[in-house]
């Protein structure tokens, strides 16, 4: 899964959870405090997304990361430009492809 159906992925299942949340009383399934279906899929696509991470060995700070997150749903002021970020993001993504191209040219790693 590359960074972009990442972004996406996460996207739409925030967007289903909202969808969900007003049209769902809250759900019997309770964890740590997270009673409605908004804050258990919005934990559930925050899951997802740093397991995709470490299954393609992409690096990441977790402070920063919540605060891109924090930063992006407010209409305050980012950090970063739009440009830096979709910059930023291009070479995350670069980056992802070149080890997934060096991976697959490499062949399955046996066990001796």
């Amino acid at each position: 899964m590359n960074f972009r159906s990442l972004a996406l992925t996460a996207t739409l299942g925030l967007l289903t959870a909202v969808a969900a949340a007003q049209e769902a009383p809250a759900s019997a399934h309770s964890v740590a405090g997270m009673t409605t279906p908004l804050a258990l899929t919005s934990y559930a696509v925050g899951a997802d997304m740093v397991r995709n991470f470490k299954a393609q060995n992409v690096a990441f700070d977790l402070e920063s990361l919540v605060r891109g997150l924090r930063d992006a749903s407010q209409s305050g002021p980012m950090l970063l430009s739009d440009v830096e970020v979709r910059q930023l993001v291009s070479e995350l993504e670069t980056t992802v492809r070149r080890k997934m191209i060096a991976a697959r040219k490499a062949g399955p790693v046996t066990a001796p």
